[in-house]
């Protein structure tokens, strides 16, 4: 993750690295119960993914083509029941309920299971990063806010442009005194 194309073997399988779907794709796709539907994912112009969708009214059936490591493809069927919890002002909230009997909102298709990301053993690739790579995400992220680095947005005040400002050029300094570090650490007696 991040920077360079290195692989640590000890690494959690990240919740980005697999297909998912959850109860708000469901939402916005208008899926009523009785209806079947197909959900695809693509990178790149290409399909990564497919899955096939038969709701319910308590459960829903996915239903997809795995093929293992170089194997012939294999069919899987998985029911998946729901959960209900009362919303506050009435109706009802659904949750889809994995095989460990936790409620939740997002499933992932890892092989032949569709489980949550407990089950599965996921991690977000956010708690991957090192130290660089998260001062990285935060300058891109104060620097998103801030759209161009020299002009100061059109309706902000000066004084918070500079704050801004300041913080970013704060965090850039952290981020190479870090990397200094990192380097003196990594290869000791080489030269920056």
């Amino acid at each position: 993750m991040g920077r360079g194309s290195y692989y640590r073997w000890n690494a959690k399988t990240a919740t980005g690295d697999l297909l998912s779907f959850s109860v708000k794709d469901l939402k916005r796709l208008r899926f009523m119960p009785g209806y079947s539907h197909t959900m695809t994912w693509k990178s790149r112009g290409q399909e990564t993914g497919s899955i096939g969708l038969d709701l319910g009214h308590d459960a829903i059936t996915v239903h997809y083509k795995s093929t293992p490591h170089g194997g012939a493809p294999i069919s899987v069927r998985v029911v998946i029941p729901f959960a209900f919890t009362p919303c506050h002002y009435g109706g009802q909230r659904r949750w889809f309920m994995c095989s460990c009997s936790r409620s939740v909102t997002r499933l992932f298709i890892k092989g032949q299971r569709v489980a949550c990301r407990h089950c599965l053993n996921l991690a977000y690739s956010s708690q991957r990063e090192d130290v660089l790579d998260r001062l990285s995400r935060k300058i891109d992220k104060k620097q998103s806010a801030l759209k161009n680095e020299r002009h100061r947005p059109k309706g902000m005040h000066q004084r918070t442009f500079w704050k801004k400002q300041d913080e970013i050029y704060r965090l850039e300094d952290q981020k190479w005194k870090t990397f200094e570090s990192e380097y003196a650490r990594r290869f000791p007696g080489l030269p920056f």
